[in-house]
C-alpha cells in the first residue's frame, strides 16, 4: 500500500464525502461503498497495524493533551442515497447498514480500520471516531461536538481546527447528539439521558429513561433511536415517552446514526430549488437565467440587467456586451458605433468605418473609406487631401482648387481660366522687358505689366478694384494674343451642357491708353470632343478710346451665352491690336469664365 493511501486510511477524523444524491436504493448505497473501497490493497497491513500502536502508545502518554482528543480517521468519497439509510458500527469497528428500523443488518464490505463511534456532517461527510473520543455529533450551526473519556465536552469549528473544552460540563456522558428542535441529548454510563439547552447550560436529567442505552441518534421522523450495551435497537418517540424495542435487530451495534445527505440541485429537474432564483438557473446553478427570468443580481442573468427582479432584454445602454453588439453598448443592432480600439465584425460597426483584425482603426486618410471630419473618401476636412472635381465638400477648401457648389466640388461658380488675373509668374518693368504670360499659349510681344511700372497704367489707373501686381498689355507688336484651353471633364456639367441646361459668362477689365483706339478683346468658343467648334462664341470688348472717354483706364465688360450641347472644351481667346502710334497700348486684366447651369 502506498503512503499516501496509510496516511490517508490512519488519520484520527474519519469522513466519506457524500457528493451526489442520485442513487435511490439502499443497495446503491453498499454498491457505492464497494466501488469506492474495492480500489484499495489490503493484503499488506503490517504498516497499518504498525502506525496504530505508535499512535495509541502516543495517546496513552499524554492523554490530557489537545492531541489525545484526536481522532483517527478513514475518507470514503461515496455516491450515496439520501434515503435515511440507517448505519452503525459493530464492537469490531466494523460498519452494517440498514434500510430502515424493521429491515435486517446488512455488513459493509472492505472495512478498512476500525471506528467506535459515528456520525454524519451537515454537508454529507460521515465523520467516525477511535481513541481519544467516546462521541461526536455535529450541531445545527455547523460546530462539531465530541466527548473526551471523562465525559467532558470538546468543540471543533471544523475538522481541520483544534478542539477547544467547552465550560460548564458537569456530569458524565458517553453518548451525544443535537435533536431536530436543538435540544442537545447525553447518555451517561449508566444508559439515563441527560439535555442540555445550550452548550453552555447545564445538563437536566429526563425522568422516565426506563432501560439503558449506550449510544443515541434521532431518525428523520423524530423518532430517538438507541442502542443497549447488547447491540439492541429501542426507540422512544419523544424525550419523556418509554423506550420500545425494536424488533429484528440481529446483530450487535454500539454506535448508530442516520444517514441524510444534503439535497443537492440540479440544473435539469425542472424545478425551482436550491438558491436557484428561477427554475433550473440562477444562483449557484451553473445556468444563467433567460429574458424574463426572476433573477436577484446580474449574474444570475444571460448577460443581461436584473432590474426589479427581472433579466432584462438587452439594450445598447445597459453597459453589458450583449444583443449582438460588437463591444459594450456600440456596433451590431446599436445605432452608435464603436470608437477606435473596441471590438468590431464589419467597418458597419466602427465610427472610422474602418474594422481591422477584430478592432476599430483610426480614420486615415489613405484608407479608402470616407472617416473622421473627411467630407469624401480619403479628402476634405483635415486629412490634407483636397477633393476631385464632382466629390462632395463643405466648403470650397475641401476642394482642390473648385468651388464646392450645393455640396460638391464643381467648376460651376468659379473662374475657369488659370492665370486671368496675371498675378503669376514675374512682370515686366517696361516696353523693353517682355514677360511672356504664365499658364497661356501667346503669340508676339504680348506681356504681363506691372501697374507701377513706367508704362500706360499706374496702381491709380481707374480700373477694377482689385486690380493686384499686373495687367496684360500687347506691348509693341500690332497684332499680338493669347490663349488656353479649357477642358470640361464633370460628368455631372456634361450632363447639364448636353441638356442644354449650361451658361457660360465671359468677363474681363478692357482698356487702353488715352485718346489712341489701341484695344483688347476676349473671345470664348466652344469646341466638341473631336475637337470641332460648335455653337456661337462669346465675345467682350473691344474698348476703344471714346468708351473711356479718352482717359488711361480699364472697364469691365461681360456676356454671357448658352454652352453648346456635346461641348466639351472652351478656348478662351485675347487679342491686343495696335490702331495708332508705336506701341500696342491694348490692356487686359482679371478675364474670367464661369459656367452656371439651370434645373
Amino acid at each position: 500500500m502506498h503512503s499516501s493511501t496509510i496516511i490517508a486510511s490512519i488519520i484520527v477524523l474519519v469522513t466519506i464525502a457524500a457528493k451526489h444524491s442520485s442513487v435511490a436504493t439502499h443497495d446503491s448505497y453498499l454498491q457505492a461503498l464497494r466501488r469506492r473501497t474495492h480500489a484499495y490493497n489490503y493484503d499488506k497491513n503490517q504498516q497499518r497495524n504498525m502506525f496504530l500502536r505508535r499512535l495509541a502508545q502516543q495517546l496513552v502518554e499524554d492523554e490530557d493533551s489537545d492531541e489525545s482528543l484526536r481522532s483517527a480517521a478513514w475518507k470514503r468519497d461515496n455516491s450515496v442515497t439520501n434515503d435515511g439509510t440507517i448505519l452503525g458500527i459493530d464492537p469490531g469497528g466494523k460498519l452494517w447498514t440498514r434500510a430502515n428500523l424493521n429491515s435486517d443488518w446488512i455488513k459493509v464490505p472492505y472495512n478498512l480500520g476500525q471506528v467506535s463511534g459515528i456520525t454524519q456532517l451537515l454537508n454529507g461527510t460521515i465523520l467516525g471516531i477511535d481513541l481519544g473520543v467516546t462521541g461526536i455529533t455535529q450541531l445545527n450551526d455547523g460546530t462539531i461536538l465530541g466527548i473526551d473519556p471523562g465525559g467532558k465536552l470538546w468543540t471543533r469549528a471544523n475538522l481541520d481546527s483544534d478542539w477547544i473544552k467547552v465550560s460548564n460540563t458537569m456530569g458524565q456522558v458517553t453518548a451525544i447528539t443535537q435533536l431536530l428542535n436543538g435540544t442537545i441529548v447525553g447518555v451517561d454510563p449508566g444508559g439515563k439521558l441527560w439535555t442540555r439547552a445550550t452548550l453552555n447550560s447545564d445538563w437536566i436529567k429526563v425522568p422516565n429513561t426506563m432501560g439503558q442505552v449506550t449510544a443515541i441518534t434521532q431518525l428523520n421522523d423524530g423518532k430517538i433511536l438507541g442502542i443497549d450495551p447488547g447491540g439492541k435497537l429501542w426507540t422512544r418517540a419523544t424525550l419523556d415517552s418509554d423506550w420500545i424495542k425494536v424488533s429484528n435487530t440481529m446483530g450487535q451495534v454500539t454506535a448508530i446514526t442516520q444517514l441524510n445527505y444534503p439535497k443537492i440541485p440540479v440544473n435539469n429537474n425542472n424545478i425551482k430549488d436550491g438558491d436557484e432564483t428561477d427554475v433550473d438557473c440562477g444562483g449557484t446553478s451553473g445556468k444563467k437565467c433567460a429574458v424574463g427570468k426572476t433573477c436577484k443580481v446580474n449574474t444570475d442573468c444571460d448577460n443581461v440587467l436584473c432590474t426589479s427582479g427581472v433579466c432584462q432584454s438587452p439594450s445598447c445602454s445597459d453597459g453589458l456586451k450583449n444583443g449582438g453588439e460588437a463591444d459594450v453598448d456600440c456596433g451590431g443592432p446599436c445605432s452608435t458605433k464603436c470608437d477606435n480600439g473596441k471590438t468590431c465584425s464589419s467597418t458597419t460597426d466602427c465610427v472610422s468605418k474602418v474594422c481591422s483584425g477584430s478592432q476599430c482603426q483610426a480614420p486615415m486618410n489613405h484608407d479608402n473609406v470616407m472617416n473622421g471630419d473627411e467630407t469624401d473618401v480619403d479628402c476634405g476636412g483635415s486629412s490634407g487631401n483636397k477633393c476631385a472635381v464632382g466629390k462632395t465638400c463643405k466648403v470650397n477648401t475641401d476642394c482642390d482648387n473648385v468651388l464646392c457648389t450645393g455640396g460638391f466640388c464643381s467648376i460651376l461658380g468659379m473662374n475657369l481660366v488659370v492665370n486671368g488675373d496675371a498675378e503669376t509668374g514675374p512682370c515686366g518693368q517696361d516696353d523693353t522687358t517682355i514677360m511672356h504670360p504664365t499658364g497661356w499659349n501667346y503669340t508676339g510681344t504680348v506681356s504681363q505689366i506691372t501697374y507701377v511700372a513706367s508704362w500706360d497704367l499706374t496702381s491709380s489707373s481707374p480700373g477694377p478694384s482689385n486690380p493686384g501686381r499686373c495687367y496684360f498689355d500687347g506691348l509693341t507688336d500690332s497684332y499680338t494674343s493669347m490663349s488656353q484651353t479649357v477642358n470640361i471633364n464633370d460628368a455631372a456639367i456634361l450632363s447639364l451642357i448636353d441638356l442644354g441646361k449650361a451658361s457660360a459668362n465671359l468677363s474681363a477689365w478692357l482698356g487702353g491708353y488715352a485718346n489712341q483706339d489701341d484695344n483688347a478683346k476676349v473671345t470664348l468658343s466652344f469646341y466638341n470632343q473631336d475637337g470641332e467648334n460648335i455653337g456661337n462664341a462669346i465675345t467682350i470688348g473691344p474698348v476703344l478710346s471714346s468708351d473711356r472717354g479718352t482717359t488711361t483706364e480699364l472697364l469691365f465688360r461681360q456676356n454671357s451665352g448658352m454652352v453648346p450641347a456635346r461641348t466639351r472644351s472652351m478656348k478662351v481667346l485675347v487679342e491686343f491690336t495696335r490702331l495708332i502710334g508705336g506701341f500696342n497700348d491694348g490692356a487686359a486684366d482679371n478675364i474670367a469664365v464661369v459656367l452656371s447651369g439651370s434645373g
